[in-house]
């Protein structure tokens, strides 16, 4: 009976303990601002555009950024017109401007970090401009002095990037350097010049998305690269081939160009689409129903996984003016293993890209009449109801 006593007696003063602790819970004052709210998880470092943030003083720096590199690349431009000054004077002036800005750039990174990378990106791609200008528009540099420039200048601006985990100056770097052949690449020649440097920017930057997985810079590199490959096609090869057809040929382009052009393309096409494709395979998520996340597709990587095998087979073909037979097994094959291939969340990406090759393929097949039209209606259903399903 004791022993019973003993354990009603403590069980009575447990319930009296949990009854005064739940007292005293109850009297005790809540935090303002009424029930808390749960925490959203931090979101990954990246380069992620808001509304709000559309309007903030990093947007607009940025747009500043870029409309000072146009104006002193036209200022440029304008100066070899005008004969101002020698071109010594020029493009030594541009150089000396552009580490300035580099300098004062990284000087500001701890204060001001916004207005630093925005410098530091300004003087990286001034820099570029400047060695190009050296090398290609002038006879003050070897080209390959200047390509060993803009090449140790890539370095520079990738180390900066990766070492501060900053999307913003890595996207500008690369831009800056591809908008400078863009902009001044207007004589044709230097094909093997202007694919190396290309090639090289564009492996540069690569090896950083693939380490940090920033959406924008492949949005900058699929541009930029394809938009070079474009201007190569239009300056440098698409003269030749008006030449040869004016004097009754197929065509007329130098090997080496048309070699150098061809190994440009597909290195464009495996850092722009093949790198994020690859990485999405490696490193995210499985890939879920098409309908269910469609507008995944609208991503940098997805955008540049589609269409980076198409601007490939174009640019090839426009290149060895491929037979009607060669073209659509080239087309079949890539549609195959396109449709074939998954990629995590690019795999609706890669999708639409074999549904675009079937009904490339099926209207160079079938010719220019309404046989085709039916064709490209009939591969788009398919490829859609494969997505669907």
């Amino acid at each position: 009976m004791t022993d019973d006593s003993d354990l009603r007696a403590r069980i009575e003063a447990l319930e009296a303990r949990v009854a005064e602790l739940e007292a005293q819970r109850a009297r005790a004052p809540r935090p303002a601002g009424g029930p808390r709210r749960r925490e959203r998880p931090a979101r990954p470092p990246g380069l992620r555009v808001r509304w709000a943030e559309a309007r903030s003083e990093d947007v607009l720096g940025k747009v500043g950024i870029a409309l000072f590199l146009v104006g002193v690349l036209f200022l440029l431009k304008e100066a070899v017109d005008r004969g101002w000054l020698t071109a010594a004077v020029r493009v030594g002036g541009a150089g000396a401007i552009g580490a300035a800005l580099v300098v004062l750039g990284e000087r500001l990174r701890d204060g001001r970090p916004v207005l630093g990378r925005l410098l530091t990106g300004g003087g990286i791609a001034a820099l570029f401009g400047t060695l190009w200008t050296a090398g290609v528009l002038y006879p003050l540099l070897p080209p390959l002095v200047a390509f060993a420039g803009m090449a140790g200048v890539a370095a520079l601006a990738l180390l900066l990037a990766s070492r501060e985990a900053d999307a913003a100056l890595c996207v500008v770097g690369t831009l800056g350097a591809l908008m400078t052949p863009l902009l001044l690449y207007r004589e044709g020649g230097h094909m093997a010049l202007l694919m190396g440097y290309t090639v090289l920017v564009l492996a540069g930057a690569a090896v950083v998305y693939w380490r940090q997985g920033w959406a924008a810079l492949a949005g900058a590199m699929a541009a930029g690269g394809w938009g070079v490959v474009l201007v190569a096609w239009i300056v440098g090869l698409w003269p030749q081939v008006a030449d040869g057809l004016a004097e009754g040929l197929r065509a007329s382009i130098l090997p080496g160009d048309r070699w150098a052009f061809t190994l440009g393309a597909l290195a464009t096409a495996l850092t722009t689409a093949g790198v994020p494709l690859l990485r999405a395979m490696t490193r995210e998520a499985p890939a879920e129903p098409f309908w269910e996340t469609w507008p995944s597709l609208l991503r940098p990587e997805a955008l540049a996984a589609a269409a980076g095998p198409l601007l490939l087979l174009f640019f090839l073909d426009v290149a060895w003016s491929f037979s009607d037979a060669a073209f659509v097994g080239l087309a079949v094959v890539a549609a195959l293993g396109l449709g074939l291939a998954k990629a995590g969340r690019l795999t609706g990406a890669l999708r639409i890209s074999a549904a675009v090759f079937a009904a490339w393929a099926a209207g160079r097949l079938l010719g220019p009449d309404d046989a085709r039209t039916a064709a490209v209606v009939v591969a788009l259903g398919c490829g859609l109801v494969a997505l669907g399903r």
